[in-house]
């Protein structure tokens, strides 16, 4: 309510406009139309601010004219004119978990506005306090008459997650931008021994679970990607044979049945590829893995030897298949260097029996049995590789007195000697 007064000679038609300084309010005037010289005439001013806004946004300038004469009124809004004792509140909450919602520190609420605040029930103001990423909200309650002064509550509750840290700040009364007459908090919050120790052994227990089953389902799934591997050079190598059928011995005993889903025996299986897959894919104890692990090796093991095997077994029979001629009454066929090829291909021919290495439980047995097989087949590789020679070139000496031709070895292209003088 604003009352003005004529003091002009003159009297007139009166005209009032409110000018918001930040286009904010919205504003409702009633007043006189005219006002006689010397009277006065009451003006109601009523602003109107958008829901959520602090009342510091109604500022503006209300101006009245007159007929040679003009009048301002500067209009500012204040919130509730209030102060806190203590100025300064620090906290320090220790976390079970989510915060209550219940008060845990009270202040003194001093100020001509704290008894119409406390009879209106009206909350004091709220705030969001951060520390780096955490955050948590402050609140100041509606204050209430105990003992003869006003006491309000204060709560802190979580913003978003479970947050701690340190959080500092000002919570302003009734949502004023200002924090001239706010409450400063300081509020430390951390979980309590309790929770922090319950939570340190519940992490190991947990911890040394996760990490036994994690390392055992590595292990496992390291195993049937090595037999997966295995198995599939084996077969890209037996496709090339002629007929599938290889010059040294098959796996097959071994590697027979094989999984028909994914890498999977539909059903548990104790023989071939397809039991050992099954067996890794259900282990879920260090035992269940060890106890297949010695499988798995030898299968990967014994493919690694024959891959080495093969390529000069294959070159050894191609040899053997040939037929030179004979010279008057003596075969080429009987000769020592024919003789020692077959025999060395006969023993590339004996496959290793599965049941050597099903009684296997001591590694360090395990990996001396095996150098021992890597060392006897990479002697027996070598030898066929060098006695094939050996019988390639006797041939084509033998081809050579005889006047023929032969062929070096398998798959290779028919070589003609030349006589020499």
């Amino acid at each position: 309510v604003v009352r003005l007064r004529n003091r002009t000679a003159r009297q007139g038609a009166l005209r009032l406009v409110y000018l918001p300084s930040r286009g904010v309010p919205r504003a409702a005037i009633a007043a006189p139309r005219r006002i006689a010289r010397g009277d006065y005439a009451v003006v109601r001013l009523r602003l109107t601010l958008p829901a959520g806004q602090p009342p510091d946004r109604l500022d503006g300038l209300l101006v009245a004219r007159m007929p040679g004469s003009t009048a301002r009124l500067r209009v500012r809004g204040t919130g509730p004119r209030v102060t806190f004792d203590p100025r300064k509140l620090e906290l320090s909450v220790d976390r079970y978990g989510p915060l209550a919602t219940g008060g845990i520190a009270e202040v003194v609420v001093r100020g001509p506005d704290a008894p119409a605040l406390a009879a209106a029930h009206t909350p004091i103001g709220a705030q969001i306090l951060t520390d780096g990423d955490a955050a948590i909200r402050v609140a100041v309650g509606a204050p209430r008459a105990e003992d003869g002064v006003f006491v309000a509550p204060v709560t802190v509750q979580d913003a978003e997650g479970l947050d701690t840290g340190s959080f500092t700040g000002t919570v302003p009364v009734s949502g004023s931008t200002g924090s001239d007459n706010g409450l400063r908090v300081e509020v430390k919050v951390g979980f309590s021994f309790l929770v922090m120790a319950l939570v340190v052994l519940l992490g190991s227990i947990l911890g040394g679970f996760a990490q036994r089953y994690s390392e055992v389902g590595r292990d496992a799934r390291i195993l049937r990607l090595r037999l997966k591997a295995a198995v599939a050079d084996y077969d890209a190598k037996l496709a090339t044979c002629p007929g599938k059928r290889p010059a040294s011995y098959a796996l097959d005993t071994w590697l027979d049945p094989r999984p028909q889903h994914q890498g999977f025996a539909r059903y548990p299986g104790t023989r071939g590829v397809a039991g050992m897959q099954w067996h890794l894919g259900t282990a879920r104890t260090k035992r269940d893995v060890d106890e297949q692990r010695f499988r798995v090796r030898a299968v990967v093991r014994h493919v690694e030897r024959w891959l080495t095997l093969e390529p000069v077994a294959r070159a050894a029979a191609g040899v053997l298949d040939e037929r030179p001629p004979r010279r008057g009454n003596v075969s080429m066929l009987q000769c020592a260097a024919f003789k020692d090829v077959r025999r060395l291909l006969d023993d590339a021919r004996a496959a290793p029996d599965p049941a050597l290495h099903a009684a296997f439980t001591d590694e360090e047995t395990y990996l001396a049995h095996e150098r021992r097989e890597d060392q006897a087949s990479a002697r027996l590789a070598q030898a066929v590789a060098e006695q094939t020679v050996v019988l390639d070139l006797a041939l084509q000496a033998w081809c050579y007195l005889a006047g023929s031709t032969v062929s070096a070895t398998a798959g290779s292209s028919t070589r003609r000697p030349t006589p020499r003088s």
